[in-house]
């Protein structure tokens, strides 16, 4: 009879352990895989956020716009045409103004192009220690332009977002602006530069985007009625009327 032979208690652990040491190879790459994949995710939709941002606010703040002015009575209404007037009021983190940069998304919806957008910096809701800016549209108009509307997160993970104004009469920048009432009062100003500073987690540090927006309409004359009343909201601009491209910040 004959005797059969197999594996080695030492042969049959040698086994084990080369196994054993493939799969911890094996797992290591997938585990760093879905790091970086985690990491580049993120890295995306960090950008994705900051451009959006970037993309919308340039939008807005180009198609800045005259607002109509608050509803008089009926009498009054049937002597003059509607008038119009700029809103325009921002801060270093804050800015809210009038454009015609707002969409319907339903054809048979009461709305024109016409809105009153804001946009701010506040803490963030999933980290404390970051911020996030948050943008207010109102399409129907009252007496109090800084409250309702619907309001969402344009983009999180920022450190900060600074504005400045450009008013060309002064050749000068400023960090506030306020069509309602000073020496601004009644006007746009000509361009608005804008800095974004958000955190990226991978390099432990912070990176800026800085963009300058000229106004597309900034502070033309009305034109007015046959009675001399200033009305209607001014008509495009000429190519010899619109503004020069404004200085970089030094």
């Amino acid at each position: 009879m004959r005797e059969e032979k197999g594996f080695t208690l030492i042969e049959i652990m040698i086994a084990i352990l080369i196994v054993g040491f493939m799969a911890m190879l094996m797992g290591d790459a997938t585990r760093r895989s879905f790091e970086v994949r985690d990491r580049l995710h993120d890295k995306a939709e960090l950008f994705h956020n900051v451009r959006t941002l970037q993309f919308l606010l340039s939008r807005d703040i180009r198609l800045a716009y005259n607002l109509p002015e608050e509803k008089k009575r009926e009498e009054e209404k049937e002597k003059q045409p509607p008038r119009f007037s700029p809103l325009f009021k921002g801060g270093k983190n804050r800015v809210l103004f009038s454009t015609t940069s707002h969409r319907r998304l339903y054809e048979e919806a009461t709305e024109s192009e016409l809105a009153i957008v804001e946009y701010r910096l506040e803490t963030s809701e999933e980290d404390l220690e970051l911020k996030q800016v948050v943008k207010r549209e109102k399409v129907f108009f009252d007496e109090d332009p800084d409250r309702g509307g619907d309001e969402y997160p344009v983009a999180d993970q920022l450190i900060d977002l600074s504005l400045k104004y450009y008013d060309k009469e002064n050749d000068q920048w400023s960090e506030t602006w306020d069509s309602t009432g000073g020496t601004q009062i009644g006007k746009f100003p000509d361009a608005v530069s804008f800095e974004v500073k958000y955190f990226e987690k991978k390099k432990k540090g912070e990176k800026a985007i800085s963009t300058v927006v000229r106004l597309e309409v900034p502070n033309l004359e009305l034109p007015k009625t046959e009675e001399g009343v200033p009305g209607g909201g001014g008509a495009p601009p000429k190519e010899d009327q619109k503004p020069k491209e404004p200085p970089q910040e030094e």
